[in-house]
């Protein structure tokens, strides 16, 4: 009954001699009453406050609240905090439904863009799509048709993370291209260069070591000595050169901390960022590092949170070393130039030269020259070297 009704425990600050505690006793039930250094804790009904507050008027007495119970006041909580009752049910609804929709589907295992356009296609044919409810998708029956529309492809698996469906396909493997000697191809230079050996196995040599010749340039002529067409082959040697560029700076930032900083989290829900609780960046010049992850690891949704911390820095140009600005040009050089190299080839000599870009950038250009097989065989005739 006393939870309905409600009770309070106060403390009354004062003097309170034992005639007047026995006075209030005979007209308000009081419970767990202790003197304490200074007053006395007791507890009582909340409908007997007002009478307390009376019966210590005159005395010198103050009063003050330390602990409220029952449904009275459980009532006024609920009363001040509807709205947070209200958002925390409609979090929860939005949570239900959320962990029962697809929101994410994506495809792995597929190369070829065209057939990966066909399977998404196919996949919101099949009503595997954003928005779609989780236990609506039959993954055998959409597996099923899949293979059936794609012969091509040797497995597929819809698989299933958090909110989020993956179609895993592995595709299947090309047979080798077989392999006709009777054929009839001609030895093409697969790039140019200045011949330096001919070597024939079948067909007619159309250059001689000495000969500069051109890309596409017919080297073996697949006709043999009769006059016949053949599958001409053999190995043709040539000398090439390959240039590379790489800049660097003359001139490097500087970067220091001034010691000022602020941090900010920030959430995405499937890549669209939510603009609350976003701080303003007020600093000129800084520097940003990012912490990011999922929530709950995207087991129920893929929200996604990232935690930014923004440094603000002062920034100032200083002159770098000569010696190590060059070698950075030249290394650049050097990988721009290598990838240009074919398969197989040797480098027999290499020159470096150096020139300045305005008064901020060191120009490095490197020439290797290699020694490499250029002949490639392509069907039917080709261009016939010009005398």
């Amino acid at each position: 009954m006393e939870f309905f009704t409600g009770s309070v425990t106060v403390r009354l600050l004062g003097k309170l001699s034992a005639a007047k505690l026995t006075q209030i006793a005979q007209h308000i039930p009081l419970k767990n009453v202790r003197r304490t250094k200074d007053g006395v804790v007791l507890e009582l009904p909340l409908g007997d406050v007002r009478a307390l507050r009376t019966l210590l008027r005159g005395q010198g007495m103050r009063m003050r609240v330390l602990k409220r119970r029952g449904l009275p006041f459980l009532r006024v909580l609920l009363r001040r905090s509807a709205s947070f009752w209200v958002a925390a049910t409609a979090a929860l609804l939005v949570l239900v439904y959320l962990s029962s929709t697809v929101l994410e589907v994506r495809i792995s295992g597929v190369q070829n863009a065209a057939r990966l356009s066909s399977l998404q296609q196919q996949l919101q044919e099949l009503g595997v799509q954003r928005g779609a409810a989780l236990g609506s998708i039959d993954k055998r029956q959409v597996e099923e048709a899949v293979q059936q529309a794609h012969p091509e492809l040797t497995y597929v698996s819809l698989r299933r993370r958090g909110t989020s469906l993956e179609l895993f396909v592995v595709e299947a493997t090309d047979p080798p291209e077989i392999f006709d000697r009777n054929q009839p191809v001609d030895v093409v230079a697969g790039s140019a260069g200045l011949i330096v050996g001919v070597t024939v196995f079948s067909g007619t040599a159309l250059v001689q070591p000495g000969d500069t010749v051109r890309q596409g340039q017919v080297l073996i002529q697949g006709v043999d000595h009769n006059g016949a067409p053949c599958h001409a082959s053999g190995q043709v040697t040539a000398r090439l050169w390959h240039r590379g560029a790489g800049q660097a700076d003359l001139y490097q930032e500087q970067r220091q901390t001034t010691g000022r900083q602020f941090t900010d989290t920030r959430l995405s829900v499937l890549g669209f960022e939510l603009p609350w609780f976003q701080k303003e960046n007020g600093f000129a010049c800084y520097d940003v590092s990012h912490q990011k992850g999922r929530l709950l690891d995207g087991l129920f949704f893929p929200i996604e949170w990232d935690k930014i911390t923004v440094y603000e820095v002062v920034s100032s140009q200083a002159r770098r070393e000569y010696d190590e600005v060059a070698r950075q040009a030249a290394q650049r050089a050097l990988t721009d130039a290598l990838n240009l190299i074919p398969n197989g080839a040797r480098v027999v000599d290499k020159r470096l030269e150096y020139s300045k870009i305005g008064n901020e950038k060191l120009l490095a250009t490197l020439t290797l020259e290699t020694l490499a097989e250029i002949g490639v065989q392509v069907e039917g005739a080709g261009v016939a070297r010009e005398e």
